[in-house]
C-alpha cells in the first residue's frame, strides 16, 4: 500500500473490503481468507505473496 500511495479508506473503496478487515490484515490481527488476499492484490497490482509476505 505504502509504494502505491493508496490508504487504508481508499484502498477499502477499491475493494469493497471493510477498513477494519484491511487494518487488522495488516496488523497481523487477522490472517484473512484467499478471497479477500485475491481481491487485494488484484486491486493493488501486485501477487498476494508480495503482499502477504
Amino acid at each position: 500500500m505504502e509504494r502505491r500511495g493508496v490508504t487504508v479508506a481508499a484502498l477499502a473503496e477499491m475493494t469493497g473490503v471493510n477498513a477494519r478487515t484491511i487494518t487488522a490484515l495488516r496488523s497481523g490481527k487477522s490472517e484473512g481468507n484467499m478471497a479477500t488476499w485475491r481481491v487485494i492484490a488484484r486491486r493493488l497490482g501486485c501477487t498476494i505473496d508480495e503482499i502477504a509476505g
